[in-house]
């Protein structure tokens, strides 16, 4: 649990003024008591690498003033406000830096011992060298109180040359030491062998650790049973007495480097100096009356003064340091309560005066001011001229800066209060408030209190922007400007008022004896509530320190501290409660009780120190001081310890107990480390995490919270000032363990088995719905493919019409206009019956009519290979080319003659094909009227041939008309198929020729290539595969 932040608690100092320079990595600070008037404040430290969070093992101071720490997670070294880790070049440092078990200094090098007994050497902050440990050269410097075991003393007993160099030749080691007994050996001495001869005759008899202290040539030994045992360098018993309390396993023991001193141990929470007197017998002093339990002392370090040091297995580095806190006490205890009459300061020499002549100077007492002896008053005031102002037996005098004192005028009642306002008016009371008024001319111009009665008395004094504020006990009254009355305030009405003063931010504070502390700005009156003891409602002053930080009270029940900003803060919102932190005689004062009496309450003294008067001597501070170490926050406490049943966990944050716990106890340690009830801290214990509405309870004094049983579930310890802000809360966490049943895991197991069947249970019906979905999938796929595969042959039928239709209108076109113009040439002949028909004329439309009507025919081939190619049936035989050829030029002959065209067969007409002769003159057939169609006159040429290079069968049909552009070439021979073009003498089409070849080419196996120059005529050539050629000659018709 991290300590963030401690306060101070400041002891008497006789007669001195200790000074403290005090540093801080975190705004941490405790101070603990401590006897013969010596205080210390105790501060942690951790740095930034977490090394401080695991055991110090070993600390030493070196020559500079810095501070080695050996710890389980490696070695710093702490200069007061950082650390600093050793420089290295190794890469085998890491593994020895965190087993590093003590240290010692041996000239200008610093070796540190690791547990497996390597050496480190440092020097200048850096690691030079890593050895085995070598008994010979080192001899037992190294060995402390965690390695100084049997093994290792017995490789010592073998070393004769080490014996020899330090005189040790007549000692032996005895064989008395249990094998695991620990022996404390001093690491801050090299002549610690003046007490190795001793073991021999000391009855060494437990395995526990051996307290021992060496300061030659004797040694102190503490044994269980609480005896202290002295023995000289020869082994003798020199003297013998039982110690302030039984030793136990929290017994530390610590060497001092104190001459005076042999060293010191602590016991529980309480921390002794041990030294001998002449006699030899041990000689106790209290150190620390509340040394926390979970500390270990470990070493003692002067850095500038001297300075106890202490470490935790978890919170760190501690450092207790001397407080300066001082009370100046007069020699006659007879004249102690004289400064309780109040005080005044000289600056020309730096001089305090207090009641009956009392003079301090530099922090002592220095004598008494005899002209001043009878001087009771409760108030001294110095002017701005340097004059002193008191009374004495009614007479009022004016001491001047040359030591003489003028008479000024007579009071019979005393000078209660003395006040210069500006102009260099000074204004006074007597007790009763009867002479009242400021001086002129030595003499007094009164003023009278309106409704001002005989039981109040005049307090104090406080000019202000509207005249001058008289603080009475019976209340505030204000003396306007230019008037010679005061009218009581009525906010103040009734008000014991000891103090009236505005601070440097316009605030004017006002303190009452009985009623607490008040605020007056804006002409409003603000009532700061008390703290838990009610020590504010006897408040004597309220004084801020130079920067506006904190607010010091004295009071009549101590010295109280506040947050400046904070109690603003309040006066604003109301909703942040301040808090306090005090100083009482349980935390060093000498007296409880601030004199509220006196005027003025206080003194800033050169440097910035205060002075208070007390029941018990002059109290001095300096407010950086304990500026330094309040904390405003909780988060102040530190938790000592924590036991479940008993057993002790160490200080924790977090902690788990087991589902039978029946009670958990903690210690908690507050910012007085003595008086928790002084330190107003309060806990609230919940299940609910964001700890809505808590319910708060007082810590006892003794600091220990017992939680009886509690059901198993997570809880949650809060910590807190009785007036903390919910930001600065401090938490502890435990929980207690359910039963197995009850646990979690086992709940979560049922849970997870309960969601495991369901999981399975869905799962099973939904692979059931898995299945079934891909079932209607299926179904749905077959019906989609029948549809797409009805639709596909539907849009087939639909093109096959189309094709079919179009093939009709230009197959079948030709030869009607054939027989159109032959019918009509016969009724242009005249009279019908009387003019004879040639008979070549009907021939042609015969043989017209019958290729119409094996016309027919080939369309519907054609059509069948539109609609089913890949069952459509190719039946080839051997045939003549020739007549072939003739067949499929017959029916076009009177359209060629019409042209001059005729046909020239290229081949021998001997030539015979074998494919299918249908499909081929349904093919040449449309190659002659294409011709025919794009010629005006010539020859259609028809050739066959046989290409061994590519294997084909080539029949080309060649014409000598128009041609074809090559843009349009390009489009036939991609496509096949492009916008219908006319022919010569304007004959119309329908752009389907060239399809029906292409078909009809690809049925038979081939292929078709055209080849055509505009002008010149064009040639199609139908590529079979080589069976289809037979025979080739070559022949011309």
């Amino acid at each position: 649990m991290k300590v963030t932040a401690r306060h101070i608690n400041l002891f008497p100092v006789f007669f001195m003024l200790l000074l403290l320079q005090t540093w801080s990595i975190i705004s941490s600070g405790q101070s603990v008591q401590g006897n013969g008037g010596k205080s210390y404040f105790l501060q942690q430290y951790t740095d930034e690498n977490g090394l401080l969070q695991n055991s110090v093992t070993d600390m030493l101071p070196d020559k500079a003033g810095f501070l080695w720490l050996a710890t389980q997670s490696g070695i710093q070294r702490f200069d007061g406000a950082q650390f600093y880790t050793p420089e290295h070049n190794r890469s085998d440092v890491s593994g020895f830096l965190n087993r590093i078990w003590s240290l010692y200094y041996k000239g200008d090098t610093l070796l540190a011992q690791t547990t497996d007994l390597q050496l480190i050497y440092i020097y200048a902050s850096r690691i030079v060298k890593i050895t085995p440990l070598n008994f010979d050269s080192i001899g037992v410097l190294l060995l402390n109180s965690k390695i100084g075991k049997l093994n290792s003393y017995a490789v010592l007993k073998q070393s004769v040359n080490f014996k020899r160099q330090n005189g040790l030749e007549g000692y032996t080691l005895g064989d008395q030491l249990a094998t695991d007994t620990i022996v404390e050996v001093s690491q801050a001495h090299m002549d610690w062998y003046n007490a190795a001869g001793l073991f021999k005759e000391i009855p060494i008899q437990t395995t526990k650790e051996v307290n021992t202290l060496f300061k030659p040539p004797y040694v102190v030994y503490f044994r269980d049973d609480g005896m202290l045992q002295v023995y000289n360098a020869k082994g003798a018993l020199v003297s013998e007495q039982m110690g302030p309390e039984k030793h136990n396993e929290d017994t530390k023991v610590v060497v001092s480097k104190n001459p005076d001193v042999m060293g010191y141990y602590a016991i529980g929470s309480t921390v002794f100096s041990v030294a001998l007197n002449k006699e030899h017998h041990v000689v106790f002093d209290t150190v620390l009356s509340q040394f926390p339990r979970a500390l270990l002392l470990s070493a003692i370090w002067k850095k500038d003064e001297f300075t106890l040091v202490g470490s935790s297995a978890s919170q760190g580095l501690f450092v207790f340091h001397t407080v300066p806190f001082t009370t100046l006490l007069p020699p006659a205890s007879e004249d102690i309560q004289a400064v309780f009459y109040g005080q005044a300061f000289f600056p020309n020499n730096s001089t305090i005066l207090s009641g009956r002549g009392l003079l301090f100077r530099n922090g002592a007492y220095i004598g008494v001011e005899p002209s001043l002896q009878n001087a009771a008053s409760f108030t001294f005031m110095t002017d701005r001229s340097g004059s002193l102002w008191y009374s004495i037996r009614g007479t009022v005098y004016r001491r001047t800066p040359d030591g003489i004192a003028h008479p000024v005028l007579f009071v019979e009642k005393g000078v209660r209060a003395f006040y210069q306002a500006s102009g260099g008016k000074i204004w006074m009371s007597d007790a009763e408030g009867i002479d009242i008024g400021y001086i002129v001319h030595d003499s007094l111009h009164r003023i009278k209190l309106i409704g001002f009665n005989d039981s109040y008395h005049v307090e104090t004094f406080y000019e202000c922007p509207d005249g001058l504020l008289v603080g009475t006990s019976g209340g505030i009254y204000l003396v306007k400007n230019g008037t010679d009355k005061g009218w009581l305030l009525p906010f103040a009405k009734g008000k014991d008022v000891r103090f009236i003063e505005k601070d440097g931010r316009g605030n004017i504070w006002c303190a009452t004896y009985g009623d607490g502390l008040y605020l007056y700005r804006n002409g409003e009156a603000i009532h700061f509530p008390l703290d838990v003891e009610s020590r504010l409602r006897y408040v004597h002053a309220a004084i801020p320190d130079k920067d506006f930080k904190y607010l010091f009270l004295p009071t009549n029940h101590g010295l109280l501290i506040a947050d400046y900003h904070k109690m603003l803060s309040y006066a604003d919102t109301k909703e942040i409660t301040p808090a306090y932190v005090y100083f009482d005689r349980n935390y060093g004062l000498h007296s409880n009780e601030f004199n509220g009496g006196c005027n003025p309450a206080y003194l800033r003294l050169p440097g910035g120190k205060i002075s208070l008067p007390s029941m018990y001597g002059l109290v001095q501070f300096h407010p950086d001081t304990l500026a330094r170490i309040y904390a405003t926050t909780d988060s102040v406490l530190y938790i000592d310890n924590v036991w479940v049943d008993g057993v002790s966990q160490n200080a924790v944050r977090d902690l788990n107990c087991g589902p039978r716990t029946q009670t958990i106890q903690l210690h908690v340690a507050a910012p007085s480390w003595t008086k928790i009830s002084g330190s107003q801290m309060r806990y609230s214990l919940t299940t609910d995490e964001r700890f809505d509405r808590p319910v708060w309870l007082d810590i006892p004094a003794s600091g220990f919270i017992t939680i009886p049983v509690l059901s198993n579930t997570h809880y949650h310890l809060l910590l807190r000032s009785a007036f903390g802000t919910e930001a600065g809360m401090h938490r502890f966490n435990f929980a207690i363990a359910p039963f197995w049943y009850q646990t979690t895991w086992f709940l979560l197991l049922i849970v997870l088995g309960s969601v495991l069947l369901v999981f399975l249970l869905f799962r099973m019906r939904y692979w059931s719905l898995v299945r079934r979905n891909r079932q209607l999938e299926s179904h749905v796929r077959a019906a989609t493919a029948d549809l797409r595969a009805t639709n596909l042959q539907l849009h087939r039928n639909n093109v096959l019409k189309n094709r079919l239709l179009s093939a009709l209108s230009h197959d079948i076109a030709t030869p009607l206009q054939y027989i159109e113009r032959a019918l009509i040439s016969l009724l242009r002949g005249g009279d019908h019956t009387n003019v004879a028909v040639p008979k070549a004329d009907l021939e042609d439309v015969v043989d017209t009519v019958v290729n119409l009507e094996c016309l027919t025919d080939d369309l519907v081939r054609w059509s069948q290979l539109q609609q089913n190619a890949d069952t459509f049936s190719v039946y080839n035989e051997n045939f003549l080319l020739a007549d072939l050829v003739a067949e499929k030029w017959k029916p076009l002959r009177s359209q060629a003659a019409y042209k001059n065209l005729s046909l020239e067969l290229i081949f021998d007409a001997r030539q015979q094909l074998f494919t299918d002769p249908k499909l081929l003159g349904i093919i040449l057939y449309n190659l002659f009227s294409n011709a025919i169609k794009f010629s005006s006159s010539g020859k259609v040429m028809i050739d066959v041939f046989y290409s061994d290079e590519k294997k084909l069968c080539t029949v080309a049909v060649s014409d000598q008309g128009k041609g074809i552009s090559q843009q349009r070439l390009q489009q036939i021979n991609g496509m096949l198929g492009v916008s219908p073009e006319k022919g010569t003498n304007e004959e119309g089409g329908k752009g389907i020729g060239l399809r029906i070849v292409r078909d009809l080419t690809h049925a038979l196996g081939g292929s078709i290539a055209i080849e055509s120059r505009q002008g010149q005529g064009t040639v199609v050539n139908i590529h079979l595969p080589a069976v289809a050629f037979v025979q080739r000659k070559g022949m011309i018709f």
